[in-house]
């Protein structure tokens, strides 16, 4: 059941984000269609990130259970989802570099490893 909310999102990032960004100029976008864009951003990580962790999971651990693989591929999609939104933030503001990508990287990691 909640590999078709995953299967969803994608479904749903593709077609409104790429709807939006062919309609919309980026120089020229309001504040809620920017946010749109990153909701899309958002919802494809997750989806795709959730979909991947869990097929990888099911793969090599087969005899795990499946609730668990799919809970910890949902927990990862999410962290990786609004990694990728921070990133473009950042790189929206013009202050995303390698050692902001290697900060957002550990404070991620560090995070995974706190919720788990």
């Amino acid at each position: 059941m909640h590999l078709w909310l995953a299967v969803t999102a994608v479904i749903a990032a593709l077609t409104g984000g790429l709807w939006l960004m062919s309609m919309v100029s980026p120089e020229e976008a309001q504040i809620w269609q920017q946010a749109v864009v990153y909701g899309a951003a958002f919802l494809g990580v997750f989806g795709l990130a959730t979909l991947l962790g869990y097929l990888v999971r099911a793969i090599f651990w087969p005899g795990g259970l499946r609730y668990e693989h799919l809970k910890s591929s949902r927990r990862q999609g999410i962290l990786l989802g609004f990694l990728a939104v921070v990133s473009l933030i950042l790189q929206a503001a013009a202050i995303f570099n390698s050692g902001t990508a290697l900060l957002l990287l550990i404070i991620f990691g560090l995070l995974e490893l706190y919720v788990q």
